[in-house]
């Protein structure tokens, strides 16, 4: 079936428990991706967990719980799904240092990097006499990245509860992906209040540096994917700390 009609299924499965139903709403797009999934719950998951599975393989999706108050003032959960990534907003927001930006960090970090990667699943093993293996994906090598002059980093992923060959090939397609180029998250520090609001999230940002480490201005769009909130203390505004997604 369609990958968020299995969100979904997981989010009714979780509100007819007792207790289970927290108000989360959604509406009935499709993701125009069909999927084949068997959830046991003797393998006791986490729904959160099963929902982060079924997006990250080759081909997936973003989601998450927006909260916010409808014009009667009521509290709205609602379910937010986006192929392959959400995106919010029409008009990008320009943020300035000097200016709105306060502190920035831009991380460098290449200890995650992998250009040789493999994913092992559910051992095919139905013999108990027998020694048992894992059912694992093809060996995806990244040839153009050890041409470019990388070493070999290997690296792999376990999927314990994956039996299904053609899921775990998905799985190993999307973790080698991210390995041969790992995502950098910039973070920014802005005061809060005016465009810079929770609903931010998933929308484009216009950001201009110009300190002595851009002497010639830094100046790019990124996706905010994450927000933190300061609260105001003596002397100080109410900040928000801003994730940012490099396209």
């Amino acid at each position: 079936m369609d990958a968020y009609d299995i969100v979904r299924q997981l989010l009714d499965y979780t509100a007819d428990m007792p207790g289970g139903d927290i108000g989360i709403t959604y509406d009935t797009t499709l993701s125009g991706v069909l999927r084949d999934r068997t959830y046991l719950r003797y393998d006791l998951p986490s729904v959160g967990d099963l929902v982060d599975d079924l997006a990250k393989v080759e081909g997936g999706f973003e989601w998450r719980i927006t909260s916010f108050r409808d014009s009667d003032g009521d509290r709205v959960k609602r379910l937010q799904l986006g192929s392959p990534i959400i995106r919010t907003g029409a008009a990008e927001i320009v943020l300035d240092h000097p200016g709105p930006v306060l502190t920035y960090t831009w991380p460098t970090d290449a200890t995650a990097k992998a250009n040789a990667w493999q994913s092992r699943g559910a051992s095919i093993n139905r013999n108990q006499a027998a020694e048992s293996y894992p059912l694992t994906s093809p060996l995806l090598v990244g040839a153009e990245d050890i041409d470019a002059g990388w070493p070999r980093l290997d690296g792999y992923s376990d999927y314990s509860t994956v039996s299904r060959q053609a899921t775990l090939d998905a799985h190993a397609q999307a973790d080698h992906r991210a390995a041969l180029a790992p995502v950098t998250i910039p973070e920014i520090t802005v005061l809060l209040g005016g465009d810079i609001t929770p609903a931010l999230i998933g929308a484009t940002v216009r950001v201009r540096i110009r300190d002595l480490w851009h002497p010639t201005t830094l100046d790019a769009r990124y996706r905010v994917v994450g927000m933190s909130i300061t609260p105001p203390e003596r002397g100080r505004p109410e900040t928000a700390r801003l994730y940012l997604e490099v396209p």
